[in-house]
């Protein structure tokens, strides 16, 4: 005789309805993709621009469209596994054998499921109701609606066969004399269930990043000659690690939300191995109807990095440039787009996160073509913005936090670009060249190559005197920063190569006469954007 409870027939209908639903839910899964196919609006659109450059190799497609067979026919299983359950516990419930027997074997099928939707989502499968305005990464991953779907059957039937072992009623005289050894049996052998359905849970909300363990301690390895051993950089809209002395390519970190995965800009903190990074939706693709936010990121010194806490809230636009003061104080630039026309920049703002204050300017002020680049927005000082703006033929202006006003335009020119060039600044501290030298990329326009940076001096009226500390040549320069002591220069090219590693990154020694550089990486990815 089986030591299970048997099935008592009160309970038999309701173990039933479970397995009725268990039915309906297999039922529904396998005929959806039928029926969407027959009733208009019911499928999905015809894919994610942003998977266009991401088409799995052909022999992914054609396991993917096998795996996809055999899923077909499992999901059919599934629902006549589940028939057929539903049937045994109605003819031979109260054998306890038949009614586990039955729930085991929908877990078994339910669980093979579930391995092939992985498999189909790992060869690079998009699911025909993928939303287009999250992580790329996330429409590849199991849902949480995928997952409710897949397992239903399994946990129905699982209750169903709990149902139906589960002990009548005990007599109130039968309490009398102490609670009856079934009772209590039933419900010591019960709770490892609520306790691994918390767990589960614990571990979905890690696995999809919903629940962040915190980051420990910032910390900045250093290189033999003594700079930054590791720079963190923006590739694409993604965000990585790049280790400049043993190279190779960046290694990614995840987005900290399905819906903000774009990152567009990142800067130094003031602890070594702490960075501030913005990142945003995906809006239409342009400017239009993006919105923005930021968060710190924790580097170990070994590589790794985490995602720390957000800092302050949502940015309308999509930020360009953060900047960090030596007293901490966080700045952005950001753009919103012009209604209607979401390819040009209808203003510019320039802001500070806390206490929260805003400047603004009509129309785009960054470089690169169109103005819509980053401003190169930097702290002078404790009290001095310097940025880029698109006045004139591009000027480099200050921007004294402490004035009253709202106009951007209002600041103070620092630096004219010459020759209707442009380019970017940043602000040399006192004793590496000349005190209050500027360093400013230039490149004719529309030129593709022979980029500049030179070093100069605003305080002098002669805008001649200045000195080059590094050319381009036939490279590209994509953009440039300093490290923590502002005697070396970080320089992002791209080079002639047709393919392979056709980026660089290069280091300018700003205290030597010579301005001596070294290639410090080479690789296979565009670096638009660091801190060093």
């Amino acid at each position: 005789m089986s030591a299970l409870p048997s099935a008592a027939p009160g309970w038999r209908s309701r173990a039933l309805a479970w397995w009725v639903t268990a039915f309906v839910v297999a039922a529904a899964r396998f005929g959806w993709p039928y029926l969407a196919a027959v009733v208009p609006g019911g499928r999905g659109g015809g894919g994610c621009a942003w998977f266009a450059g991401e088409t799995p190799e052909p022999w992914k497609w054609e396991l993917s469209g096998l795996v996809a067979e055999v899923q077909t026919l499992v999901a059919m299983g599934l629902a006549v596994v589940v028939g057929l359950g539903a049937w045994l516990v109605a003819c031979r419930g109260e054998r306890a054998a038949a009614r586990i027997w039955a729930a085991l074997a929908v877990v078994g099928v339910v669980a093979a499921d579930y391995a092939l939707l992985v498999v189909r989502l790992r060869l690079g499968w998009t699911p025909e109701a993928a939303d287009c305005t999250v992580a790329p990464e996330a429409a590849h991953a199991v849902s949480a609606a995928q997952l409710a779907w897949t397992f239903a059957p399994a946990v129905l039937a699982m209750a169903g066969a709990w149902a139906a072992g589960r002990p009548p009623a005990v007599p109130a005289m039968a309490w009398a004399a102490g609670r009856p050894p079934a009772e209590r049996s039933f419900r010591a052998s019960w709770w490892p269930v609520p306790a691994a359905a918390v767990l589960g849970v614990l571990t979905l909300l890690v696995a999809s990043g919903t629940l962040r363990l915190p980051p420990g301690e910032p910390r900045q390895s250093l290189a033999p000659d003594g700079t930054p051993r590791h720079a963190l950089v923006i590739t694409g809209d993604r965000l990585g690690v790049l280790d400049l002395v043993e190279g190779g390519e960046p290694r990614l970190l995840p987005a900290p939300d399905p819906a903000f995965f774009q990152y567009t800009a990142v800067a130094r903190d003031t602890r070594p191995g702490g960075y501030l990074a913005a990142v945003s939706t995906a809006g239409d693709g342009a400017f239009g109807g993006r919105s923005s936010r930021l968060y710190r990121i924790v580097m170990d010194g070994d590589g790794g990095a985490a995602i720390g806490e957000r800092v302050g809230g949502d940015l309308a636009g999509v930020v360009l440039d953060l900047a960090i003061s030596h007293r901490g104080q966080i700045a952005y630039s950001r753009a919103v787009a012009v209604p209607g026309d979401t390819l040009r920049v209808a203003t510019t703002f320039v802001g500070l996160v806390a206490p929260r204050r805003e400047w603004s300017a009509a129309g785009a002020h960054g470089a690169g073509r169109g103005n819509a680049g980053p401003l190169g927005l930097h702290w002078r000082d404790a009290g001095t913005l310097v940025f880029h703006t698109a006045s004139g033929s591009g000027q480099v202006r200050a921007l004294d936090v402490t004035r009253p006003g709202s106009d951007l335009l209002a600041a103070d020119e620092l630096h004219a670009l010459a020759g209707g060039g442009d380019g970017l600044a940043l602000s040399v501290p006192d004793g590496v060249v000349r005190d209050g030298a500027l360093a400013v990329s230039w490149a004719a326009a529309d030129a593709w190559n022979d980029h500049r940076i030179t070093v100069v001096e605003p305080s002098r009226r002669d805008s001649r005197v200045h000195r080059r500390v590094f050319a381009s040549g036939q490279a590209t320069l994509q953009t440039f920063t300093l490290d923590r002591s502002g005697r070396h220069l970080l320089v992002s090219l791209v080079t002639e190569r047709p393919r392979g590693a056709a980026y660089e990154l290069v280091r300018v020694d700003l205290g030597s006469p010579e301005s001596r550089r070294w290639r410090v990486w080479q690789g296979e990815s565009p670096l638009p954007a660091l801190a060093w």
